[in-house]
């Protein structure tokens, strides 16, 4: 095979890698992360920072609470997909913050104990 022929075989495979690996980045997207205390005093107030949540969009946020009740809000992360929501609770016990899409997908969920 000539030289010509092979640099152009060689450069069409390399463009069509280029193109492939330019859809890779989306594969590879960081997860939504959700962070705060992991042990909080009865009354105290905390603040639960999330991101790399789907920007603008209304995503369902649960609280778990020690006795199996819930609490339920919709959340909006800013265009960034960062969202912040603050807990003051009044029991002891563990409790687990949920977020999911508003198909019930789980994005996201951290546990946190209130002690006495």
């Amino acid at each position: 095979m000539n030289t010509a022929i092979m640099n152009s075989a060689l450069a069409l495979a390399l463009s069509a890698s280029v193109v492939t690996i330019s859809h890779i980045p989306s594969a590879f997207a960081a997860a939504p992360y959700l962070a705060g205390p992991s042990i909080m005093g009865l009354h105290e107030s905390a603040i639960f920072n999330g991101g790399n949540f789907p920007p603008n969009v209304a995503l369902r946020l649960i609280v778990n609470y020690p006795d199996k009740t819930q609490y339920k809000q919709v959340i909006l992360p800013d265009g960034e997909g960062s969202l912040s929501y603050q807990v003051a609770l009044t029991t002891p016990g563990r409790y687990t913050l949920v977020i999911r899409d508003a198909a019930g997908a789980l994005l996201k969920s951290v546990s946190f104990v209130v002690s006495k």
